[in-house]
């Protein structure tokens, strides 16, 4: 191979500097923003909660059917890490925020190594990684605490394992594991391990690594559902009965690789040139199987937190894809394509970083909503059950979009929500959107709706995410 110009790697230095500077700050505004006591995602009420009840000496994963409505569709280790937070910092958004940012930089990290593992520059290694924080769409889910965060972290690292401690397989073995108990569609990463150690036929390894898999998982079921009483396997497999939509899944991946179209890109070359020599290397397989993982996206209640794991592969897989893509350039004595193409990699990217704005800034103003709460009663129904914890009221549903989905596909009846709203039994129920303005059978069922409308009037309307517009009892 054709060794780049001194100019070259000069150039791809001053780049590299220039990322982690903007990946810096990106990650400085996030934990700045973490600190905002408002919620930020729909699903941060509902883990903060779950965790809240583990320190009240309840179980996450109550019988289906009770009273208040709870339904905590993840594995415990997240619930359980929220427990902790909210025992030694007190019920709030900003610790289990700062658990998302730092499984990021864990992530960004694991990417930038395994760039570098693979072969490439500690430069490049650098850039491709921050290439990772420059995405818009992932700067949004650094807010938030997701539990996407934590299993891909596990993930990647049970990757890494695979690549840097060969020998120490049963760290692999317990990093895939934990990984499914946070999130169990998160089998890309194993799936990759195992596909590359069949490649290299290191069947002795596969065997070690799945065995000890297998092994974990069981006993983690077990004990899991030994503690929820039975009632964790439908939790974490009964909850999702809502329906598959292909387009959806079509228009979020066209609109990530939009995105970063140079990364993805060079992805593509990479398995291109691994299919030419009929040898795929990890990275390859990884970007693969993870593109298979990114199907979910179709699920209706799907948002684009099921590309955080893809994007993080398409960044490993162009970090790799470049080595061939500078190598034929360079053979072609075509350095002034090398530079450029560099050039445009990096100039996206620092334009995402320049050009991004937070999601919620105009709408973080939620201390008229919270005063609201607090001076009207206990009784609350919303879809923002993050507002409901910062003001200390009790939550009796919990997750309505789940909720919602099991009335509307999964058999389900909606009678405990709507009895209680005809009989005008909650002192405020609190919506995202305007009553006439809310899409039926997402976070509540057309009937609830109908029945809000005709037994409730608006209250007060908010400038705070997710917590838009109060409605009150009509006399």
């Amino acid at each position: 191979m054709t060794p780049p110009r001194k100019v070259d790697v000069y150039l791809d230095w001053a780049f590299a500097a220039l990322l982690l500077l903007c990946a810096m700050m990106a990650l400085l505004l996030a934990a700045t923003t973490a600190r905002l006591p408002m919620q930020f995602d729909y699903e941060e009420g509902n883990i903060v909660n779950a965790g809240l009840r583990i320190t009240q000496g309840q179980t996450p994963y109550p019988a289906p059917g009770s009273w208040p409505i709870v339904l905590n569709p993840y594995g415990p280790i997240p619930y359980l890490l929220t427990a902790l937070l909210v025992k030694w910092f007190g019920v709030g958004f900003f610790a289990p925020r700062m658990v998302t940012l730092l499984c990021g930089v864990g992530i960004t990290l694991l990417i930038g190594f395994l760039i570098r593992r693979f072969g490439g520059s500690v430069a490049v290694s650098i850039l491709f990684a921050c290439v990772f924080l420059s995405v818009a769409s992932i700067r949004n889910w650094l807010l938030t605490c997701r539990v996407d965060w934590l299993a891909l972290l596990f993930s990647f690292g049970g990757l890494a394992a695979c690549v840097f401690w060969e020998k120490r397989w049963y760290v692999a073995a317990l990093l895939f594991s934990a990984a499914l108990f946070v999130k169990y569609s998160l089998v890309a990463a194993p799936l990759a391990c195992g596909i590359w150690l069949v490649t290299r036929k290191d069947w002795k390894t596969l065997l070690r690594i799945t065995a000890g898999s297998a092994v974990l998982c069981g006993l983690a079921f077990w004990i899991t559902q030994s503690w929820s009483g039975g009632n964790f396997a439908f939790h974490q497999f009964g909850t999702h009965p809502d329906p598959y939509i292909f387009a959806q899944c079509v228009k979020f991946m066209k609109d990530r690789i939009a995105a970063i179209p140079l990364p993805f890109g060079m992805a593509v070359v990479a398995v291109a040139v691994s299919l030419t020599r009929r040898r795929v290397a990890l990275p390859v397989i990884y970007f693969l199987t993870s593109t298979v993982g990114a199907l979910t996206l179709g699920k209706a209640g799907s948002n684009t937190n099921h590309l955080i794991e893809w994007t993080a592969a398409v960044c490993w897989c162009a970090g790799y894809g470049w080595q061939a893509l500078e190598a034929w350039l360079l053979e072609k004595k075509l350095a002034i394509a090398r530079a450029l193409a560099m050039t445009a990699v990096a100039a996206t990217a620092v334009l995402a970083f320049a050009t991004y704005r937070l999601p919620m800034e105009e709408r973080t103003s939620c201390g008229p909503a919270y005063a609201f709460l607090k001076s009207h009663g206990d009784k609350v129904l919303t879809d923002s059950v993050g507002a409901l914890l910062a003001t200390q009221k009790p939550v009796l549903v919990s997750n309505p979009f789940v909720y919602a989905q099991l009335v509307s596909y999964g058999g389900w009846t909606d009678t405990e929500v709507k009895r209680r709203v005809l009989a005008k039994e909650f002192d405020v129920i609190l919506l995202r959107d305007q009553i006439g303005a809310y899409p039926p059978n997402i976070r509540f069922t057309g009937e609830a709706l109908r029945a809000i409308r005709q037994n409730y009037h608006e209250g007060a309307a908010f400038e705070c995410f997710d917590s838009g517009f109060a409605y009150v009892p009509n006399p």
